[in-house]
């Protein structure tokens, strides 16, 4: 089996029953280094604003998706290495607001380079699979394994681009919006709707981080023929084609 067939009560990293404790949507560092963060947090998929009380808000959070070693001690290093991406290595983010200042368009994106950071990639995995988890996804082994440290074989690829949404205030000011865009499975067209990837985002700072996990074409095949139920409800989902592009909200 490529695919782990857990229950939600399972950790999706290594199959713990333990109490499982939530993972923030957006890492908890990004949020306190946005000083002009709104006191709501906007449920796109229903249109009400509900309010945050303080930055550990279930809100904010992948509610029961790790166990509290995955969380703690085992993603201790992916998250300092995330951390240290973030404070140290300006280039990604200038980069792709240098394409706001230039008018470039939103999808111009770029490739955060992993080949050799195995701990910030195992970070933008962790964010991946928390999403698919949240959404009830089956999720390759392979991420499970690689995100537990099981395997250095890195399987995600994560790029940037400007942020697609942005907040105005009254008096006209434009700022950076911080949100999530969900995850979602990509589709095929020939064969006729073959899974072909995961994919999550979230923005921060202007930038939106877009995670993509490839599938092989055996994981392929396996998800068309084991979660054909799912697989109905994904197609109808993502039929559109601009919405599979694009990625959709939460819808709890």
């Amino acid at each position: 089996m490529l695919f782990s067939r857990r229950t939600p009560n399972y950790c999706w990293i290594c199959g713990s029953t333990e109490q499982l404790s939530g993972e923030h949507k957006i890492k908890k560092s990004d949020l306190q280094r946005h000083p002009m963060m709104k006191p709501s947090f906007m449920r796109v998929a229903t249109g009400r604003d509900q309010p945050i009380q303080g930055l550990n808000s279930k809100l904010l959070k992948f509610e029961n998706a790790i166990c509290a070693r995955c969380n703690n001690q085992t993603s201790q290093k992916a998250d300092r290495s995330y951390d240290e991406f973030r404070n140290e290595d300006s280039t990604i983010v200038r980069t792709t607001l240098e394409d706001l200042e230039s008018m470039q368009s939103h999808t111009k994106e770029h490739e955060v380079k992993l080949s050799h950071r195995v701990e910030l990639a195992r970070y933008f995995g962790k964010h991946l699979g928390c999403a698919l988890h949240y959404q009830k996804f089956p999720i390759p082994r392979r991420l499970s394994r690689f995100v537990d440290r099981r395997s250095d074989a890195i399987c995600i690829s994560v790029s940037t681009r400007v942020a697609p949404f942005w907040w105005q205030e009254e008096s006209g000011k434009i700022g950076p919006l911080n949100a999530l865009g969900g995850a979602i499975m990509l589709l095929s067209i020939r064969p006729l709707h073959l899974p072909i990837a995961y994919q999550s985002a979230y923005m921060t700072d202007g930038v939106q981080f877009i995670v993509k996990m490839r599938l092989s074409v055996p994981e392929a095949l396996e998800m068309r023929i084991l979660y054909q139920r799912k697989m109905g409800r994904f197609i109808n989902r993502f039929s559109d084609e601009d919405a599979k592009l694009r990625g959709l909200p939460f819808d709890e």
